[in-house]
């Protein structure tokens, strides 16, 4: 799990990275986890990615270091809990279009918070690389889920958000279906979060407009 995703599909994240920054936390009890979805449709394709927070005494523990380790015995350590942690991630997802299992990889996604400690959590995001990108750019309509079996033993929030750049359009949203309006609030509003496993399910459906007549 040490490829990364590549570099064009993360500037196309960088508008949704933003909102995982420290002042975005999920703004619940440091002992919890929380997993939020998001997709981003436009004419360059679609741009999928998890992000995972996990409470940092979880992750001291995991890493295990000692007083005694030296600095890269340190960085080492924590590279081999992330390496494991983004792929637990990436094998408990799956990326469906149309109903039909997506061919790719889920990779951990090359930002400075990804791995990082921030706001009592650690920060873990991976994105989808398609195997072969025309099972989306290809359509003028098609309708994405993930399934995200990871992390089920630990208590968890969960959101979600679709954005669609013009003329594409998002005609239908799961995130917007367990929380109404609240999907669009803050990721520090509590209404913006929810404990329904359904965003586990997430399922949005995009739309691009036909060309305008001359």
């Amino acid at each position: 799990m040490n490829r990364t995703l590549i570099s064009t599909a993360t500037a196309a994240l960088s508008l949704h990275l933003a909102a995982a920054s420290t002042a975005h936390a999920h703004p619940f009890a440091a002992s919890e986890y929380s997993l939020r979805t998001a997709f981003k449709a436009s004419d360059e394709g679609l741009v999928a990615f998890v992000v995972l927070e996990v409470p940092i005494p979880v992750v001291m523990k995991g890493i295990g270091v000692a007083v005694e380790d030296d600095l890269s015995t340190k960085k080492r350590k924590v590279g081999r809990y992330n390496e494991t942690t983004w792929k637990q991630m990436a094998d408990g997802l799956t990326l469906f279009v149309d109903g039909t299992p997506v061919k790719g990889d889920w990779l951990a996604i090359e930002h400075d918070l990804n791995g990082k400690a921030a706001e009592g959590f650690f920060v873990y995001m991976v994105g989808f690389a398609f195997a072969d990108a025309a099972v989306v750019t290809g359509k003028a309509a098609y309708t994405i889920k993930v399934d995200n079996t990871g992390f089920t033993d630990v208590p968890m929030w969960y959101s979600g958000s679709a954005v669609a750049l013009t003329p594409w359009t998002v005609t239908r949203n799961t995130a917007q279906d367990v929380l109404g309006a609240d999907s669009e609030r803050k990721l520090t509003d509590p209404g913006r979060w929810t404990r329904d496993a359904q965003m586990r399910h997430m399922v949005v459906a995009f739309e691009r407009a036909p060309p305008s007549s001359p």
